[in-house]
């Protein structure tokens, strides 16, 4: 029996089955459910009643697929209809991705940002349930604030709108992004890298929007973006893999992987590539933002003040970006996306950049105050020759150990203790090989913290390259049944 409730679902024929499946879902939860469009004669009067039946929904439910955003397909008109009856989705639209997609048609990009503004359902286990669930939720969330609202409305001009310790309740209900406004917008939209990560983790919903920002901390030439780490999607690797060497290599990676350490992602040579991947942070890599610098000009200028030290106090000025506002990004190239989508991939979080890009306001500005602390690991990830296969691309974490020290990144001399005490740990590696697998002892690099001479000029290791390149390194964190066999 229906409640009352109206739900209309847009979908591409191709994904019929699974529109129906939720339908069916839907119907169990007592809603009304326009589905079936197959049932309306063509003709002029199709529209109207498309229409029609979307301004009669409490809900507009999108199913994201390659098909359904592809240009000229009948679900971006039926989309429109939705943006022409609710100028704000929040609440009225729900996205649900069906399958990954690549870039939009300039045509329909538009549209898309439309839809970055609302909240975007990805389905871990069964899409009709948890498509079901959501819309219950949403659909109770907006009758309760339409009452709440109304409410409101009979005390607009009097005392009813205090809350708490003289502050009205419009801004204790504010959501993240006009909290962020209103704290910030006398100061420039000033905010420390440590009071806003604080902000981005414990609010229950995401920017609607990119904001422009700048955030002042620690600025580190690394990047902490949970490849295989902290919130990855198969939280139990360790349990997946029959390590080779369990003993020391499980207990090795569970300690690294449980702090997520980061590392360098930037090219350092004279070829001096257009961009710049970095993070600003407080005292802590863990407690930091990523840093993606578009700009040539910009990216070359902050390597050349960072030749002499690691981690410098910087103000950073531009878009604070939620990952569901990169797919529309102008800025933002094909291998841009592709590398931001892999990072989604590997992890069950949602994730937020600070974007630079040509922008003349777009800046960082390096302080002179030198930095005190900054925490975080210096790390190197080995093994044995005998193990690495022909291509190193293919090693696997069966083969492979993870030697860390946590440090001070901000003091050089702390460093180099830190890169003794790996080199240690090496020459204990290689003799632990050698006496218990018989091993030569040869050992290959597979990655490290930072790429050669940017840790320490007169380290021993500093021209060590590493075998498997950086943007291929998430590879290694394959699970067991995706890896092959390690001989």
């Amino acid at each position: 029996m229906s409640n009352g409730k109206k739900v209309f679902i847009s979908y591409a024929s191709e994904d019929k089955q699974r529109a129906f499946d939720i339908a069916l879902s839907l119907r169990d939860y007592g809603l009304d459910v326009f589905f079936d469009r197959d049932r309306l004669a063509a003709g002029g009067g199709y529209d109207k009643t498309i229409r029609d039946e979307i301004n009669r929904s409490n809900l507009f439910v999108f199913l994201v697929s390659k098909n359904s955003v592809a240009p000229g397909r009948y679900t971006l008109t039926e989309l429109q209809f939705a943006r022409e009856h609710w100028e704000s989705p929040k609440d009225h639209v729900l996205p649900v991705i069906l399958e990954k997609r690549g870039k939009v048609a300039p045509e329909v990009k538009d549209l898309m940002t439309y839809l970055d503004h609302a909240t975007w359902l990805e389905p871990k286990g069964n899409i009709a349930a948890e498509v079901s669930d959501a819309a219950a939720k949403m659909i109770d969330r907006t009758a309760i604030l339409a009452r709440v609202t109304a409410k409101f409305r009979q005390y607009a001009f009097g005392d009813y709108l205090k809350g708490g310790v003289g502050k009205s309740l419009a801004y204790t209900n504010a959501d993240l992004d006009e909290e962020i406004l209103r704290r910030h917008q006398e100061d420039g939209g000033r905010i420390s890298a440590g009071e806003l990560k604080e902000k981005l983790e414990g609010s229950k919903t995401k920017l609607r929007k990119t904001q422009f920002l700048t955030v002042t901390g620690h600025f580190f030439p690394g990047a902490l973006l949970s490849f295989g780490w902290w919130d990855r999607v198969n939280r139990n690797l360790e349990q997946d893999i029959k390590w080779r060497d369990p003993v020391l290599q499980r207990w090795l990676f569970s300690g690294f992987e449980q702090w997520a350490p980061s590392w360098d992602l930037n090219d350092w040579s004279d070829e001096k590539p257009f961009k710049l991947i970095g993070q600003i942070g407080h005292n802590d890599e863990a407690d930091s933002i990523p840093v993606l610098i578009k700009s040539e000009r910009k990216a070359n200028d902050l390597r050349g003040k960072l030749t002499k030290r690691i981690v410098a106090n910087a103000n950073v000025r531009g878009l604070l970006c939620h990952e569901s506002h990169l797919r529309n990004l102008d800025s933002l190239d094909e291998k841009d996306s592709e590398f931001l989508e892999s990072i989604k991939e590997m992890t069950s979080s949602q994730y937020y950049i600070l974007l630079l890009d040509q922008e003349k306001s777009h800046t960082v500005e390096i302080v002179d105050e030198d930095v005190d602390y900054y925490s975080g690991y210096i790390w190197q990830c080995w093994a044995p020759k005998e193990w690495v296969p022909p291509d190193p691309y293919n090693t696997r974490l069966p083969g492979a150990y993870f030697l860390w020290e946590h440090t001070n990144l901000a003091q050089a001399d702390v460093i180099k203790y830190g890169l003794d005490s790996l080199d240690r740990k090496v020459q204990y590696l290689k003799k632990r090989l050698q006496e218990q697998f018989g091993l030569s002892g040869n050992l290959v690099l597979l990655q490290h913290l930072m790429h050669e001479g940017r840790l320490s000029s007169d380290h021993e290791d500093a021209s060590l390259k590493p075998a498997i390149p950086t943007e291929q390194f998430r590879n290694l964190f394959l699970t067991r049944d995706e890896a092959p066999a390690v001989s």
